[in-house]
């Protein structure tokens, strides 16, 4: 299997476990907490701003709550497995996710990937994602959660875009969040900040299904 088609039936298989962990670990308690956190719970109902903040949501309860420091992927791994080896990668590569924010510095348009710095750690990878191969430029900013597979790495399906010359004030507006927000692990204050900047600076991205 080349390796763009792997990733396309990676990215299915993605899916489709999201929805089976969605559907028998995330509970109405869950939601609402991470929607309390997001600042999208009002009383007893979740008020979405912008139509892909559903997706945000989903993306926060599935790896950022978690129950006896566990989130939702790692319950549905210790409880139910996977129902095959590309399941059970996936289930490892999810558990492995990480977020941060990351600068462009190169695209490979044929290749469908795109060359990303990690701000924070200094280091560079090679990103597979199709939308951004085909539409992003040089010196974007990125914060998005990283999936690594052995053969490549791939984002959980959100992001949070900024343009370029933002960097240093985005930086410098993390460094007062975290440490004036007490409560949370760093991952979850991390993509708390950012979540917060992209309302007020980020550009709309637009998601699609990977054909």
């Amino acid at each position: 299997m080349e390796l763009v088609e792997k990733y396309k039936y990676y990215r299915k298989r993605s899916m489709e476990l999201n929805q089976k962990v969605i559907e028998k670990c995330i509970t109405r308690r869950l939601l609402e907490e991470a929607g309390k956190y997001l600042g999208i719970l009002r009383k007893d109902t979740l008020i979405f701003t912008y139509e892909e903040e559903v997706n945000v949501l989903m993306d926060f309860a599935l790896h950022e709550i978690k129950t006896n420091g566990k989130n939702a992927i790692q319950n549905y791994k210790d409880v139910f497995g996977g129902e095959d080896d590309v399941e059970r990668e996936i289930l490892e590569a999810f558990i492995s996710s990480y977020t941060s924010l990351f600068k462009i510095v190169d695209i490979f348009k044929e290749e469908f990937a795109i060359l990303i710095k990690d701000v924070f750690a200094n280091r560079k990878l090679k990103l597979m994602d199709i939308g951004f191969s085909q539409t992003a430029s040089k010196n974007l900013l990125l914060f998005i959660r990283v999936i690594p597979f052995q053969e490549f790495n791939t984002t959980s399906g959100i992001a949070f875009v900024f343009e370029g010359e933002l960097i240093g004030y985005l930086l410098h507006r993390y460094k007062i969040f975290m440490k004036k927000i007490k409560e949370g692990s760093e991952s979850m204050k991390r993509f708390l900040c950012f979540y917060r900047l992209n309302k007020r600076f980020g550009i709309d991205v637009y998601y699609r299904g990977v054909k």
